[in-house]
């Protein structure tokens, strides 16, 4: 918490400073605080020991028998506790305590966990949950809602706190608030960015003018508009975690020659119509192609949040869909038009990858559906009778270039990320090709040093990190972002 002026809470806000003095107490408590330059440790995202200070859901009867997941049978990152069987041979009291045992279970399962996402309003209403259901947690998210409106009372802002391993990180938006419980090796400042860009998501599919809802109704429980988008939010955690676009804010192009993404281009551009703003062209979470206005480039982070949604989005791949979104960093308050088609497809080693066309325009008229088909079908003929498409699978397909192919003695992995805003990377080599919790590992030894970059007063060029796995060499500059390991 940071200090601030001393001010005398209001008496309606007693029971909330109760709440929040006793969880103080719990938490000045606990001892063994992570050192935040301890980075050998902890690559894993999933298992963590267990805290008694982070309290689990207690499952009933009822939710036992409940659906795996609300929003359209979506699988959630943790299994859920399934009903126990009836023996004919058992009596009522012995079937209640094998539920008990499964609950007690899974309970021990969702605390485990080493990152934890919480989302709810000011209110103290639930609205997400990485794992489990949000409603079975709802005294957890009443006491981050005393927490926070107490120290609100106090004329101050709540930020983060520790508690044992935990780190308990807090990122306000309006009536909106986000709250990360993690266990991982991540500086402050990376947490919030991963908070912040989870607002921006929730931005991407409301609009920032939710915020008008709850000042109408405070009560509101934002989950009925936000229904079947608990994956794309998953999905955008994970990519957080294992994704060096998400820690760069930058795009990685896909590689091809330049008179291919040129002709593309030209291709998209003639095509364009009436009061459209981009064409993107994209596979998986490679960038093929992207038209925009001189005036008007579109963000990175705008693009990163399409291609989530996009990749993430199943039913996107079943037929054109032509869905009302928002660009936070271009409009927060409006929402555009985005034509998504899926005009190809490839199938490489990590699975089958989409090329997609998405066509973004201002007009909220069906009408312009067809216009945009058209176009779709103008843009699709030609890259086909140029072979543009088919090159466009090729590069998909083809293997990324690995560090020993760049000349330097004992290079395992390189990052470059230039001024515009793009990246390129090589592939996995040994040993991070063997084990996704080696690759986060240096992912997030990345981000810690390009946070340290980012927040020192003394903005040095070079940084170098000596640890027991590796070393890591990066230099930063105005003009590009370069890392190492060797």
């Amino acid at each position: 918490l940071m200090p601030g002026p001393e001010a005398e809470p209001p008496p309606s806000t007693t029971r909330m400073k109760a709440a929040a003095e006793a969880t103080a107490r719990g938490v000045r408590a606990v001892a063994n605080v992570r050192s935040e330059d301890d980075f050998e440790a902890d690559g894993e995202d999933d298992q963590t020991p267990a805290s008694p200070r982070l309290c689990g859901p207690f499952v009933s009867r009822q939710e036992l028998e409940r659906s795996e997941n609300r929003a359209g049978g979506v699988q959630s990152t943790i299994q859920r506790p399934q009903s126990v069987p009836v023996r004919p041979d058992e009596t009522k009291e012995e079937r209640d305590g094998r539920e008990l045992q499964n609950a007690i279970a899974f309970r021990e399962r969702w605390q485990k966990k080493k990152k934890h996402v919480f989302v709810f309003s000011s209110a103290g209403k639930p609205i997400f949950s990485r794992y489990g259901d949000e409603s079975d947690i709802s005294d957890f998210f009443g006491v981050m809602q005393a927490l926070v409106s107490f120290v609100i009372d106090s004329k101050d802002m709540i930020q983060r706190f520790v508690a044992g391993k935990h780190q308990f990180v807090f990122s306000l938006h309006g009536p909106l608030y986000f709250v990360m419980v993690a266990c991982t090796p991540e500086p402050h400042a990376a947490l919030i960015r991963q908070l912040n860009m989870m607002h921006s998501q929730i931005v991407f599919h409301l609009t920032g003018g939710v915020t008008q809802i709850f000042e109408k109704k405070a009560g509101f429980d934002l989950r009925n508009l936000l229904g079947g988008t608990d994956e794309t939010v998953r999905s955008l955690i994970r990519n957080m975690n294992n994704n060096p676009a998400y820690i760069l804010n930058a795009v990685q192009c896909l590689p091809m020659l330049k008179a291919d993404r040129t002709a593309i281009g030209e291709i998209m551009r003639d095509a364009k119509c009436e009061r459209q703003l981009f064409a993107i062209l994209m596979a998986g979470n490679y960038l093929v192609q992207v038209v925009t206005p001189r005036q008007s480039p579109i963000h990175p982070v705008d693009l990163l949040l399409l291609m989530n949604y996009c990749t993430s989005t199943s039913s996107l791949r079943v037929s054109t869909n032509y869905s009302p979104i928002c660009l936070p960093k271009f409009q927060d308050r409006a929402m555009v038009y985005a034509y998504i088609d899926f005009i190809a497809k490839a199938q490489t080693v990590e699975g089958e990858v989409g090329v997609c066309l998405i066509l973004i325009n201002t007009s909220p008229d069906p009408d312009r559906f067809s216009a945009l088909d058209a176009a779709r079908d103008q843009i699709v003929d030609r890259l086909n009778a140029r072979g543009l498409l088919k090159t466009v699978l090729q590069q998909v397909q083809a293997p990324g270039y690995s560090a020993q192919e760049l000349g330097v003695q004992n290079l395992r992995h390189m990052l470059y990320k230039s001024s515009s805003s793009q990246y390129t990377a090589t592939s996995f080599g040994p040993p991070y090709s063997l084990s996704q919790s080696e690759q986060r590992r240096l992912l997030r030894l990345y981000s810690y040093i390009r946070t340290r970059a980012y927040t020192s007063k003394a903005r040095n060029k070079l940084y170098y990190h000596n640890g027991s796995h590796a070393m890591t060499v990066v230099g930063i500059t105005k003009d590009f972002e370069l890392y190492t390991t060797h």
